[in-house]
């Protein structure tokens, strides 16, 4: 089965892998009756990446001080902004659609001497175009 691209969402994908400056991994919460261990052998109970060796070509921005409700919580927190390609490039002519939800968490892996980073997509998805744009806030602003 082969996957319909349009031209636009191609052109986009091959130019996010060329120059996007970071790369990130969706988490999600191990599926029901889903066996999944680490890298030592363990069991995995919390958030675990999803396919880790295809890292998706990211732009990211921060925005401090905005108002957001978290659990019912009106809450001041730095929001940050994300915009990933619809496709991701996992080779000569194979590429997938970009699995995206709500309830991913973001790694925001290392790059550059910058360290990895863990958040919360909190919204978006929702654009028309070859892009994905959505927001998220670092965990340690979820308490």
């Amino acid at each position: 089965m082969s996957l319909q691209v349009s031209g636009l969402e191609k052109k986009f994908a091959v130019r996010a892998v060329r120059t996007m400056p970071r790369r990130l991994v969706f988490q999600r919460k191990p599926k029901s009756g889903e066996t999944q261990t680490n890298d030592m052998g363990y069991p995995v109970e919390d958030y675990t990446d999803i396919d880790p060796n295809h890292p998706i070509p990211c732009i990211f921005m921060s925005q401090s001080g905005r108002e957001v409700i978290i659990g019912g919580q009106t809450k001041s927190v730095t929001l940050y902004s994300f915009e990933i390609p619809n496709l991701n490039y996992l080779g000569p002519g194979n590429w997938v659609r970009v699995d995206f939800a709500n309830r991913y968490r973001v790694h925001l892996l290392a790059s550059g001497g910058i360290d990895e980073r863990f958040l919360q997509v909190i919204g978006g998805g929702n654009d028309i175009g070859p892009s994905i744009k959505f927001p998220a806030v670092s965990l340690e602003e979820l308490v």
